[in-house]
């Protein structure tokens, strides 16, 4: 029996555990295993991110001056050049721009 080879894989910045034991792979996301990396990277793309806004004037003016969040679908997200999500993106609705911690 061989040894398990460990590696540990981004996907759009989320970490996966890869194990590989005689020549099966198997996928680990945040202890929860995963058949093939497709499925694990579906899940992921199918996961949903928060977003925040400051308020417009407009918005103060009319009483409406709270803080907006809005969630949008990784899937959906363009990456940055690194690979990882977005901290800030403009929203292809309102036109307004949104920003994650």
């Amino acid at each position: 029996m061989s040894q398990p080879i460990k590696e540990r894989l981004q996907y759009k910045g989320y970490p996966i555990n890869k194990e590989t034991i005689n020549g099966v792979e198997k996928f680990d996301y945040i202890g929860t295993p995963y058949p093939t990396l497709q499925a694990l990277k579906n899940f992921l793309d199918n996961r949903y991110v928060t977003f925040y806004r400051n308020p417009t004037e407009y918005e103060i003016k009319f009483g409406e001056g709270a803080i907006h969040f809005k969630e949008f679908k990784v899937g959906n997200l363009k990456l940055r050049k690194d690979g990882l999500l977005p901290t800030r993106l403009k929203d292809k609705t309102d036109g307004l721009i949104y920003t994650r911690k």
